[in-house]
């Protein structure tokens, strides 16, 4: 009994080290649009925006989807919910029209905003449910203007007119806020967008991918000049002085995990994208191992989940401490149904006796099940079980298998 103990505790190790360096899994979807940006409130119900007015939602944490009918068509760029019900997405390309559509009921009826029709739209924030900003163009390199709205985008006031497409807001707090702009500048605000005040970024050309973790604590990434490698600025002072960062490619999407763990989005000289991580507030750089080439969002709902979306449908999640997300079938096991909800069934078809045990694991690697398998085909009662994917494993003394399993409510 000891030694089945250690050989256990052995593969779980063995496992879970593997795992922690392979912490992003593609989800099946059904679809092939383009997804520009994600937005999850909590760690089941989130969504996505895309191509032709397009956005996805799901309840389950990426297992499905549901397509929401906005009434645009316009592409999504951004889209962004504050709680389950009330949430807003609106077009950035500046081949598309101005746009902002909003919701109150999760996504099954949306209202398109009043704004001017001539425009190319930008980048968008909310604050709160009530307050927040909007960027548009007259042109890629013309003149931009932020609109703000103080009661959920019935209507909108200008607070800032200068010259650059603005592309992308971060709001740390409700009333501090930064903005991208395309020409080496960055802007910010210390009143919830009321106000906006010019900050130099030196060699970065086009300012696109911002994060701010705090009102001081945060990081610009774009285009560098010809001849500079300078492709990311720091800041622990809100904006006083930058640190300048070399990195690979042009960073256009930044997402914070905490204040020390930061992914990117970027793309080289040949269109290739690629996602760098930093473990160290943003100091030093590595290519993380993802294999998706032609993402374009990313959000981290906590310090362990996060999601990033593509090009044809791609969306992949990230769960740090997943202990087993890797599926072997040593015994050739089959478990259904999958989802399950009520009870899964357990067939073990090179059954090899009464010596065979089954474990669950939640992603965060704490066991919630275990059961002797005492038959070649058992059930396993999973009522109990929250919502969310869990991980079997099938184990004896000769050998040892993982399965992935979705309990749905």
């Amino acid at each position: 009994m000891k030694k089945l103990y250690y050989t256990l505790v052995l593969a779980l190790v063995l496992i879970s080290s593997t795992l922690q360096a392979q912490t992003w899994s593609k989800l099946t979807v059904d679809f092939d649009s383009n997804f520009y940006d994600v937005s999850f409130v909590n760690t089941n119900v989130g969504y996505v925006s895309g191509d032709n007015g397009q956005v996805f939602k799901t309840t389950n944490g990426g297992f499905s989807w549901t397509r929401q009918n906005t009434g645009v068509s316009e592409g999504l760029a951004s889209i962004q919910f504050l709680n389950e019900n009330v949430g807003y997405a609106a077009s950035g390309f500046f081949q598309d029209y101005a746009t902002i559509v909003k919701t109150v009921n999760g996504g099954f009826s949306w209202s398109k905003a009043n704004l001017p029709s001539n425009k190319t739209g930008g980048g968008m924030w909310f604050i709160n449910q009530n307050v927040g900003l909007y960027a548009y163009a007259d042109s890629l390199y013309g003149t931009s203007t932020i609109v703000r709205t103080t009661n959920g985008g019935d209507t909108w006031t200008q607070v800032y007119l200068g010259e650059g497409w603005i592309s992308y807001f971060s709001f740390p707090t409700e009333t501090v806020g930064y903005a991208t702009v395309n020409n080496g500048t960055i802007l910010k605000t210390t009143d919830g967008g009321a106000s906006w005040n010019v900050l130099n970024l030196g060699s970065i050309l086009w300012g696109s991918g911002i994060s701010f973790y705090s009102e001081n604590v945060g990081l610009v990434g774009g285009q560098p000049k010809s001849g500079s490698k300078t492709t990311i600025y720091t800041t622990t002072n809100g904006g006083s002085s930058w640190n300048p960062i070399e990195t690979n490619g042009m960073i256009f999407k930044i997402a914070h995990a905490n204040v020390n763990n930061i992914y990117a989005l970027s793309v080289d000289n040949l269109g290739k994208g690629f996602m760098i991580k930093s473990e160290d507030g943003g100091v030093t750089w590595d290519m993380d191992d993802v294999e998706e080439t032609q993402l374009r969002g990313i959000q981290f709902v906590s310090s362990t989940i996060g999601y990033a979306v593509g090009a044809e449908g791609v969306i992949i999640k990230y769960a740090k401490n997943a202990a087993i997300s890797k599926v072997d079938n040593v015994l050739n096991t089959t478990i259904f149904p999958n989802p399950a909800s009520d009870f899964i069934y357990i067939r073990v078809n090179e059954y090899v006796g009464s010596n065979n045990q089954m474990n669950i694991y939640n992603c965060n690697g704490e066991l919630v099940c275990t059961k002797n398998l005492l038959f070649a085909l058992q059930d396993v009662d999973v009522s109990d079980l929250n919502q969310g994917v869990y991980f079997v494993q099938i184990v004896n003394e000769k050998s040892s298998e993982w399965h992935k399993i979705w309990v749905v409510r």
